[in-house]
């Protein structure tokens, strides 16, 4: 044997095996799984440290990807492979050993196979069940499992080794049941009537109507307005666009302003009969002038007559129209116009504790 590239190769000639020095603590009964890849057929077999082989004799396979489950008879602390010289040379790499159905007793002719329960030698009468108790006598559990294949004979489910079987099993598919745990016993699965086939995907849920739970209670939250998308276009005065301009309305320089006496500046924008947010900044009051908000040709109760900047909430009325009006005669400039549906409040996130 001799390593390199990537890969452990053999050379035909002697008939050593190669071992792993990682320690493990393998048991008789122990159900391993092989998987490993050859440049070229092969024979083989896994031993443990001391070459004495975990289950069978030499096997042969074809180059390709393999995946060998065996029941190990050995107790073992190092895992190997060992070829046979009548084989002739090779390379084998992506050697991976790992335990499975270790959670389960099988019983006579039960075995795991890739990812299932394989019932492979039709005799009746053999149990394959869980290591452990799963359920409480009394009560109610969901039970799951996919019968891959069915061959021949009758399988049967047990929730606790005693009563009524869960479900009695005769061709292959997906089955559920609601099943009350029937003794102080682990899942079960029984062959009867020389059963031969192989099942997966077994799952044991408890269902349960409990009302006394545990229950998060939180305080300390932030809240922040929860709003729609933007209404305005070109709310921030970038182009001379998008706005309906009355007399002496001009935009210029980032903002919209006014000369003279009362006119509209305006979008079509709302919906009848709908809450918003508005925000607006007025940058100059000169003249006595002052900023009144239309919404849906409603005048609001606001009338701006200082610079600053404004929040408000309005319910617009009849129309869509969103309007500023200069309502005296005098110069305004405004700037920043934000308009969004107002949905109410939200709690702000990663805000508030838990208890």
């Amino acid at each position: 044997w001799s390593i390199g590239d990537g890969k452990a190769v053999y050379d035909g000639v002697a008939e050593p095996y190669l071992t792993n020095l990682n320690p493990v603590n393998i048991a008789v009964g122990d159900n391993l799984k092989f998987t490993f890849v050859l440049d070229s057929s092969a024979k083989l077999r896994f031993v443990n440290e001391s070459g004495l082989r975990f289950s069978g004799t030499w096997v042969s396979y074809a180059s390709g990807t393999h995946e060998v489950i065996l029941t190990s008879g050995i107790t073992a602390t190092q895992i190997g492979v060992q070829a046979d010289t009548d084989n002739g040379a090779f390379s084998i790499t992506n050697i991976s050993v790992k335990e499975v159905g270790q959670d389960w007793t099988l019983g006579t002719g039960w075995s795991i196979g890739g990812n299932q329960l394989v019932r492979a030698v039709a005799v009746s009468g053999s149990y394959a069940q869980t290591s452990y108790d799963l359920g409480v006598i009394g009560r109610l559990y969901k039970i799951s499992i996919n019968v891959a294949e069915v061959l021949s004979g009758t399988l049967y489910v047990y929730g606790g080794l005693g009563g009524t079987p869960a479900l009695n099993i005769t061709s292959a598919g997906v089955y559920t049941v609601n099943h009350i745990w029937a003794s102080d016993q682990p899942l079960g699965v029984f062959c009867n009537n020389s059963f031969t086939g192989s099942i997966d995907n077994i799952s044991v849920i408890e269902i349960t109507d409990d009302t006394n739970l545990p229950r998060i209670n939180y305080e300390g939250f932030s809240y922040q307005d929860s709003l729609g998308s933007e209404k305005i276009v070109n709310g921030d005065f970038a182009t001379d666009s998008n706005w309906s301009k009355g007399t002496g309305w001009s935009i210029a320089n980032g903002t919209a302003s006014h000369t003279g006496g009362a006119s509209y500046l305006s979008q079509s924008v709302l919906q009848v009969d709908t809450q918003y947010k508005v925000n607006i900044s007025v940058t100059s009051v000169s003249g006595g002038g002052f900023v009144q908000i239309y919404m849906g040709n409603s005048p609001a109760s606001v009338l701006i007559s200082t610079i600053g900047d404004y929040t408000y909430y309005f319910t617009s009325q009849s129309s869509v129209l969103l309007g500023f009006a200069l309502r005296s005669l005098g110069d305004v400039s405004i700037d920043n116009v934000s308009v969004k549906e107002y949905l109410g409040q939200e709690v702000v996130p990663n805000s508030g504790c838990g208890s």
